[in-house]
C-alpha cells in the first residue's frame, strides 16, 4: 500500500460511540432525498409527478455546508414527499445523534478528497468503488462510508502496459457531489 493509501485509510470517517454509520447513513440518505424530491410548498403531495426530481447536489463552494443549510431548511418547511413517506420516523432515527456529529461524519469524509490528486487509482479503489460505465479519462465512484457521496475523477494514464496497468493511472481532478445511483 501507498503513503497515500494510508493516509486516506487514517482520514476516513468513523463511528461516534453515540452514532453508527448505518445512523450518519441514514441522515445523508434523508436529508438527499429532500432535496431529491422538492416540491413547491403549494403543490398537492398526492399529486407525485409535480415533483421535481434533481438527480445530484453538488457545489462549487463548500459542498457540506451548502448540503447541510439545505436539508435543514427542508426540514423546516417539511414540504417534501419524504415526509409524506417516512413521516417523523426518518427524524426520530437521525436524532438519536447531534446533527453536527453528522455533519462533522459528512466533513471527514469530504476532506478525505484533498489528498486523492496525485494518488493512483489503486489508492483510490482502496475506500470507492467504481460506479457505471468508465471512459479511459474520467470514471464515478462511490465512497465506501458515506454511500451518498460520489467522486467523478479526472485520471491521466499511466505510462504501464499490460494486465493491471489502468490500476497506476494518477487522480489528476475530483469533484465531489451527493447522488443517489442505481449501480
Amino acid at each position: 500500500m501507498s503513503i497515500i493509501g494510508v493516509l486516506l485509510l487514517l482520514v476516513q470517517p468513523q463511528a461516534t460511540p453515540s452514532c453508527s454509520l448505518a445512523d450518519h447513513n441514514s441522515w445523508l440518505h434523508g436529508c438527499y432525498m429532500l432535496f431529491y424530491y422538492e416540491v413547491d410548498g403549494d403543490t398537492d403531495h398526492a399529486e407525485r409527478p409535480a415533483a421535481v426530481k434533481r438527480k445530484w447536489f453538488w457545489s462549487d463552494g463548500d459542498l457540506v455546508s451548502e448540503f447541510e443549510a439545505s436539508c435543514r431548511d427542508a426540514i423546516e418547511r417539511r414540504d417534501s414527499v419524504v415526509f409524506d413517506h417516512w413521516g417523523d420516523q426518518w427524524l426520530e432515527r437521525v436524532s438519536r445523534c447531534e446533527w453536527s456529529e453528522h455533519v462533522h461524519w459528512l466533513r471527514a469524509c469530504h476532506s478525505a478528497l484533498d489528498l486523492l490528486p496525485g494518488s493512483t487509482r489503486a489508492d483510490l479503489l482502496e475506500n470507492y468503488e467504481p460506479v457505471g460505465s468508465d471512459s479511459e479519462s474520467t470514471h464515478t465512484f462511490l465512497n465506501r462510508e458515506c454511500r451518498r457521496l460520489y467522486i467523478s475523477v479526472e485520471f491521466r494514464a499511466s505510462a504501464a502496459r499490460g494486465r493491471g496497468a489502468h490500476l497506476g493511472d494518477v487522480v489528476e481532478a475530483v469533484q465531489p457531489f451527493i447522488a443517489f445511483l442505481f449501480h
